[in-house]
Parts: structure tokens; sequence; C-alpha cells
């Protein structure tokens, strides 16, 4: 009797789940989008992964072109943060240009860079502050935003004449004599060239890295220039600027910055150049961000004390205030 009866072909897995249900249970393609209808605000974005496969490299590429959120007329509202009113400041957005985003709607900070390239560079680089959370700890922005204001204002002050230039100049051409002539320095073709100092652009971190390496190979040079300023400059305000100038930057925190600053704009100047640039290549890109967050973690871990060092040694030699 058993040929005369068919059976029936099986319609379950082992675990007895109907294979239709089982086709529904996997995950739908997501459907292509309008570009031009991407969200710029940060807390409203899908995650990279989230879009279809065949538009993710597009739709890097249109924010890199679009650049971030960052809205510049808005009336940033305060927040009590260690008994002090503290808000967004919008100078950051000049200073971190690239990649500093602001979220109108949570009050928070977001980086496109790790909107970006974050997933596709397997998930590394710490917490998602900066992704998905957003960052409002404006009380840790102060004295690096402090830094770069005395650097502006020594630059003002420094370079606010052609014979103020010179005299940086002329101080370091004697002090590279000197050490010659004691074999304290190299002379190989290339060194010592005649340096002077670059006033940073505001947009433009690359000018800041430089402005930086300036300032420690001049920076006895500029003190010198500032003292001169105190002593000679007839305007009281001016003066009372010379002096705070010396004071901050002959002290242990500012020296501190410098090089600390110093190093991370060394270690991301490929990256901000290669993020500037009009034509964007994804690919290399991602791969610089890759290599930019392995230098960063590893400095992390094992840079801080070499960076010390550096810093004592420089303190050192021009015999800062350790305070």
């Amino acid at each position: 009797m058993e040929r005369f009866l068919k059976r029936k072909a099986s319609t379950s897995d082992n675990s007895g789940k109907p294979l239709n249900n089982l086709r529904n249970d996997l995950p739908s393609m997501p459907r292509e989008v309008d570009l031009n209808n991407l969200p710029s605000n940060p807390t409203e974005r899908k995650r990279i992964l989230q879009y279809h496969p065949n538009q993710r490299e597009e739709i890097r590429r249109h924010y890199l072109i679009k650049g971030p959120c960052q809205p510049r007329g808005h009336d940033f509202p305060k927040r009590i943060i260690g008994n002090k009113a503290r808000r967004f400041n919008p100078v950051w957005f000049d200073q971190y240009g690239n990649w500093f985003e602001y979220s109108l709607k949570l009050d928070k900070v977001f980086c496109l860079c790790c909107y970006l390239f974050r997933d596709q560079c397997g998930g590394q680089g710490g917490s998602d502050a900066f992704l998905t959370e957003g960052f409002s700890s404006w009380n840790k922005h102060i004295e690096t935003g402090k830094f770069f204001d005395m650097i502006a204002s020594l630059m003002n002050v420094v370079c606010a004449s052609c014979k103020r230039t010179y005299m940086v100049q002329e101080s370091q051409k004697e002090k590279v004599q000197e050490a010659i002539g004691s074999d304290e320095t190299e002379t190989s073709s290339g060194l010592n060239q005649e340096l002077s100092l670059g006033r940073p652009r505001d947009t433009r971190w690359g000018s800041h890295y430089k402005t930086l390496k300036r300032l420690v190979d001049l920076f006895p040079s500029v003190i010198e220039v500032l003292e001169y300023v105190e002593d000679v400059c007839e305007n009281p305000y001016n003066q009372r600027q010379a002096n705070g100038l010396q004071i901050y930057f002959q002290s242990f925190d500012s020296v501190f910055y410098l090089h600390l600053m110093l190093h991370i704009l060394g270690v991301t100047e490929s990256l901000s150049q290669a993020l500037q640039k009009k034509d964007q290549d994804i690919l290399n890109a991602v791969s610089l961000v890759k290599s930019t967050k392995r230098q960063l973690q590893q400095f992390r871990v094992d840079g801080f004390c070499r960076l010390l060092e550096k810093i004592y040694s420089f303190c050192e030699k021009h015999e800062h205030r350790n305070s």
C-alpha cells in the first residue's frame, strides 16, 4: 500500500520550524536611498552598515564632500559643569573643522570621521562617545583651547612687525652659530636653515603643526623678543601682554601642552591633509584612519613616558619653572 501513498516533502528543519518561516527570518536587503535626502544631524543618521552595500562608498563620499554638521549661528545653551556655567564654543568649529560636528537636538558633539569609517575599521578605537552617544564635557576642552588662544596671542605679538620677526631670525642665527662653534649641533646640508614663525590658519591643523614645531626650535629667541617688548614698548597694555606671555610659556603646563599637541598633530598630519582634498580617495582615507588610530593607541599605551622625558629635557635646556 505504501507505493500508492506519496510522502510530502519536508517543510521544516530539524528544529521543527517551517522552512517558509526561516526564509522570512532572513534579514532583508536595505533599499537604496536618495543621497539628497541623507540627514545632516548626527543623531538622525543610520550607521553606514545599515545602508545598501552598493551605496555605502557613495554615502561616505557624499558626507565627506558635504562636510561636518556645524550650525555656526546657533545660540548654544549653557549647562552647569563643576559649579560653573559652560557651553559649547563655536570657535571649535574652526579649530577642528574637518571632523567636528554638533547636534542641536542633544547639545553634544560628534566625530564625522568616526561615523564614516569606524564600522569599516572593525569597530576598533574606543567607545562610541563621538559616534552615537555624543560628547559634552566642555571643561575638558578649556585647557587645550586656552593653549591655542595663547599661541594666537604670541603670534600677534612676536609677528606684529618686520623688526620683531627679524629679531627672532637674528637671535636664532646667533644661537646656531654658537652651537656649531661648541660642537653642540650638526652642520650637515639642509640643517640649521633660517627659520621664522608662521601664523597658523584657523581651519588648517597642518599650519598649527608647523607653528608649534617652529616654536620649539625658536623658543629662546621668541622669549627674548617678548622681553624686548616688555622693556621697550611704551604701551602699558602691550607690556602687560608680553609679560603674561612670558610667564605662561615658561610654565610647565604650557610646555606639556606644546609637546603633547605637537606629537598628536604630527601623527594626524597625513590624515588631515588627505581629508582636506576635494577629490577624496575612500580607500586611502580608510587606510590612513586605521594607521592613525594605531599610532595614537600605541602612544596612549607606552608613549607617555617618552613624552615626559622630552618635556623635562626641554625644561632643563631652557630652565623652565615647574609650576
